[in-house]
């Protein structure tokens, strides 16, 4: 202690900074300050301090990820593909109900006829009453008909067995008819199905098409050669098993389609010549490839084709581009594509693609 001016004064005693209790504190301060940037979590991952957390970007996988693209085609097709099969099969069941209920007509019509014609003789015989004849009248419509004489007690005055016979065709017709409509609404919910499933691939395609745009390394300009052939169409698609579905108007299909976005190139699948280019309703603008080998080549719904009837192309050729044209008009953008061996008719040509471009590419 110093003495000054007659009374004592404390010295001041120098700081005391433990340097071990210096780097907790400035520690606890950028934890404070930068929140839940170093907070800390539970096992799961879970901030302890109640914020979320950032998720990380090294776990996404690229959009633009060529892998990622032909799995979500190759998908999407093959959803599109069953749809297309199941409405064929519904269509094609209503088409063969539509005939039966045809002949189930024609044939009540004859028994309803003669049932007439019974009723009339039973009354010009003295048999029944006028009540008779004005029940059977035919103007009154044949379902009518059928109906009154089927409640009056003249069973023993007319072809019991004609009688018998026309409920039980009036019975079928009905059940036909509760058939036909339950068809129509199994068929118009498939529709709606169908539609959805369109418009993800086409959008699924759509993104394809940027993505592929995106890519500088020209990949998807070429064609995919095997074994010295071309798989048909360019990067990125699927090929969908579809050859012998049900179509419209009682037809099979007779080819594979193959989703692409609109104006991928198309190539020759071999040496040949173009024995074909034109454009007709169904496969809108089209063309045929007579292969060097024999067998022959139908391409349909093409946007443009680049190449003339008559031409010689090489395998790996570009000869056209993907659309939507003729009846696929509205539907997705794709190849429809068909084999044709020594320039026959048309086989199922998938193990063909598959070979050729695997299932997606």
């Amino acid at each position: 202690m110093t003495i000054v001016y007659g009374y004592a004064r404390p010295m001041k005693r120098p700081e005391f900074r433990p340097r071990h209790l210096f780097a907790p504190l400035v520690a606890l301060s950028v934890l404070l300050i930068t929140g839940t940037a170093h907070a800390a979590t539970t096992a799961n991952g879970a901030s302890l301090s109640g914020a979320r957390a950032k998720p990380s970007k090294t776990a996404k996988a690229s959009p633009t990820d060529p892998d990622k693209i032909r799995s979500e085609l190759s998908r999407l097709g093959d959803q599109y593909a069953a749809s297309e099969r199941t409405l064929g099969r519904l269509a094609q069941r209503q088409d063969q109900l539509a005939r039966q209920m045809a002949a189930t007509k024609a044939r009540l019509t004859r028994l309803r006829a003669h049932l007439s014609q019974m009723a009339v003789a039973a009354y010009m015989s003295g048999q029944v009453d006028s009540t008779m004849v004005v029940l059977a009248d035919t103007s009154s419509g044949p379902d009518q008909v059928v109906e009154r004489l089927t409640t009056l007690s003249m069973m023993s005055n007319v072809d019991a067995a004609a009688m018998s016979a026309a409920k039980r065709e009036t019975s079928r017709l009905a059940g036909q008819r509760t058939s036909l409509a339950g068809l129509r609404k199994q068929a118009k919910a498939e529709q709606n199905s169908l539609e959805a499933k369109k418009k993800k691939l086409n959008a699924a395609l759509l993104a394809a098409a940027r993505a592929a745009a995106d890519r500088a390394n020209g990949a998807s300009r070429s064609a995919r050669m095997t074994n010295g052939g071309a798989c048909p169409v360019g990067s990125p698609y699927t090929v969908m098993n579809t050859f012998g579905a049900s179509r419209g108007g009682g037809r099979a299909h007779q080819g594979d389609d193959l989703p692409a976005p609109k104006g991928t190139p198309i190539y020759a699948v071999e040496n040949g010549t173009i024995s074909r280019a034109y454009y007709n309703t169904l496969g809108g603008i089209a063309l045929i490839l007579r292969g060097r080998s024999g067998d022959s080549y139908y391409y349909a719904h093409q946007e443009v084709n680049l190449v003339h009837t008559g031409q010689h192309v090489v395998a790996g050729q570009m000869i056209a581009r993907v659309g939507m044209t003729g009846d696929a008009q509205g539907t997705i953008y794709h190849l429809h594509f068909e084999r044709w061996p020594n320039g026959g008719s048309a086989v199922d040509p998938y193990q063909f693609l598959l070979a050729l471009c695997g299932k997606k590419g």
